[in-house]
């Protein structure tokens, strides 16, 4: 359920499956730590089920993993299997779960389980008469596929299962339009491939692929609304677009929230609302979740990632010692490649921080992208210039503001901040413009518009660093301040600017996301 920003596209490891209908779980009874369900929707022809009982099996499993009850809800599949309509989705299902684990823990015996579910039910399909509900599941399963393989980095098998399920499921919309169930995974598709960089898009298009990203959106309105099977999905998907600040149509936060009480305190829920509370600086929220995800009720999973999370409160709280033992667990614990770049550098930071730069420096020269993703190459590319010389007093100082805006805390920031803007110790063009650009960002979240243009403005022309972040990212929040002023000839050149700088530097394909939708907006 991690999410990252690849190459300027938004990559994302969701559930594919969902248990209630649009105005909320359907008949789901909580008694302590677990779920039953009472009632369920009607036969799905979604599904190929024929009898009410299928139905309330294939609910009553589905809640079960949406509350984090993996081995449940297999339990309640396999018997699903054993009932005469209830095989296709049990399989299906079965297939999913198998799924949430390989995007959970990475493992490679997750996705061999994986992939052996996949194609058995791929084998039970081509048994199947034609039918929308066959198409749908085809579909659906060269959805799932796609995730699958992205997650393992075999992009180009990705990129043939998505056209193949874009494909099936266009299909069946045209075919069908009142087909609810398809337009979720549809909407998802569609709204990720609008958030590929133009180049991509252009190409995609040629091809007849509509990369609209409000398109998409309008699909997963239509899933919300009608969808008995899709509504938690894509209110998932939709809140990770709107921690990313695109176009989302819902509140992040609130919405996560609401899921997973509905599910249980459901960790597969509060795993993504860790991350959004994490990157939106409201670190003691998170610290507070993770206590409460850290003690699963029986029968419940546990998952990895909250070490890494746990690391990240530490290190925005500056507890190095305290990040770098997390961090530490996190990398030794997890087997995939989630999080390791960005950990790995955090923990030789925390290291230097702590007074060890000896250990640092080992820890710094292992640091490695291992995925074609942003923050993996960003993360290297920081760890080999802190491999250049220890930080210094200032740098130090600087670190520390960083990790006080990040956790809200502005007035230590403004007070480290202004120290350094006026010490004379290091005058570096890249130190300044950093500092520049963080005491932007800290008088543009509280509120000071005036003086986080100055500051952005010196980032944009003092850019130091020309593989750094600070003067583009200046770039964009200048012309969001612009924006909201009404300035909209001058926030459309500032946008303009983020899409046409040159040459490429960190994060950037988040920033041009943002700003191509700007621009969008703008010329609504």
């Amino acid at each position: 359920m991690a999410v990252v920003v690849s190459g300027g596209s938004l990559a994302l490891a969701l559930p594919t499956w969902s248990a209630s209908g649009p105005d909320g779980p359907n008949g789901v009874i909580r008694s302590g730590a677990g779920v039953r369900m009472e009632s369920g929707p009607a036969p799905s022809p979604a599904m190929l089920l024929e009898t009410d009982a299928s139905s309330a099996l294939l609910v009553r499993g589905r809640a079960e993993v949406l509350a984090g009850r993996f081995e449940d809800g297999e339990e309640t599949f396999y018997e699903l299997a054993g009932r005469a309509d209830g095989l296709p989705a049990a399989y299906h299902h079965l297939a999913s779960t198998s799924l949430l684990r390989v995007l959970m823990f990475d493992r490679e015996e997750d996705y061999a389980r994986f992939f052996q579910r996949s194609d058995s039910l791929r084998e039970l399909l081509g048994d199947v008469k034609k039918s929308p509900g066959r198409a749908f599941l085809e579909g659906e399963t060269d959805f799932q596929r796609a995730l699958a393989w992205s997650k393992q980095g075999h992009y180009i098998r990705a990129a043939m299962a998505g056209v193949s399920s874009y494909r099936a499921l266009s299909n069946l919309v045209d075919d069908q339009p009142e087909f609810w169930e398809a337009y979720k995974s549809l909407g998802i598709v569609h709204a990720t491939l609008g958030t590929l960089p133009r180049r991509y898009r252009r190409f995609l298009s040629v091809f007849g692929f509509d990369t609209d990203l409000e398109a998409g959106l309008d699909e997963l309105e239509v899933a919300l609304e009608h969808s008995a099977y899709g509504r938690e999905e894509t209110l998932l998907f939709l809140s990770i677009l709107d921690s990313f600040d695109l176009p989302s149509r819902v509140n992040a936060v609130e919405t996560l929230t609401e899921l997973r009480q509905e599910f249980a305190g459901s960790p597969l829920f509060g795993a993504v609302l860790l991350d959004v509370l994490v990157r939106s600086r409201r670190v003691s929220e998170a610290e507070a979740l993770l206590v409460d995800l850290r003690s699963p009720a029986p029968g419940v999973i546990h998952l990895e990632y909250l070490e890494y999370f746990q690391a990240e409160a530490h290190f925005k709280q500056e507890r190095w010692t305290k990040a770098c033992e997390a961090y530490a667990r996190y990398l030794s614990s997890h087997q995939g490649n989630a999080y390791r770049a960005v950990s790995t550098l955090n923990r030789g930071l925390a290291l230097e921080m702590s007074g060890n730069r000896v250990e640092a420096e080992g820890v710094y020269a292992s640091v490695i992208a291992g995925r074609d993703m942003d923050a993996d190459e960003a993360s290297e590319r920081q760890a080999r210039l802190r491999l250049s010389a220890p930080m210094s007093p200032a740098r130090r100082r600087l670190l520390e503001a960083r990790m006080a805006h990040d956790r809200s805390d502005y007035v230590r920031a403004d007070t480290l901040l202004a120290l350094l803007a006026s010490q004379t110790e290091e005058r570096s063009p890249a130190f300044l413009a950093e500092v520049a650009y963080r005491r932007g960002r800290m008088f543009d979240v509280t509120g000071r518009d005036s003086l986080a243009l100055v500051q952005y403005q010196q980032a944009i022309d003092r850019p130091g660093d020309p593989s750094a972040k600070w003067a583009p990212y200046s770039l964009f929040y200048l012309g969001q301040i612009q924006e909201e002023a009404g300035l909209r000839v001058e926030a459309r050149k500032a946008y303009r600017a983020v899409i046409d700088y040159k040459p490429a530097y960190d994060y950037r394909g988040t920033n041009e996301q943002r700003a191509r939708f700007a621009l969008e907006r703008l010329d609504d």
